[in-house]
């Protein structure tokens, strides 16, 4: 194990997962779904100060959903950028 990924192939990929939509941001640990949370509303809160993540947990969910839906795709695969855009 590499830093949480079953094989270093997976640590290569990245640790952290998310999605984000018009009103909401979410991410969280790749390999553990309840590590790491963070829920921005990034419509009142745009520069991320506040996580909301514990007091939502409706959205926490719906979000989490949409991950699932998208990382079971066939045609979708997560790769870690490494590249610095200056």
């Amino acid at each position: 194990m590499v830093y949480g990924a079953d094989s270093e192939s997976e640590y290569k990929i990245g640790n952290t997962i998310g999605i984000r939509i018009s009103q909401f941001k979410y991410f969280r640990d790749r390999f553990d779904k309840k590590k790491n949370i963070p829920l921005y509303n990034i419509q009142k809160d745009p520069f991320e100060g506040s996580n909301i993540s514990e007091t939502n947990e409706n959205t926490v969910d719906h979000m989490e959903l949409e991950i699932i839906k998208i990382n079971h795709s066939s045609d979708f695969s997560f790769k870690k950028n490494q590249s610095i855009i200056r």
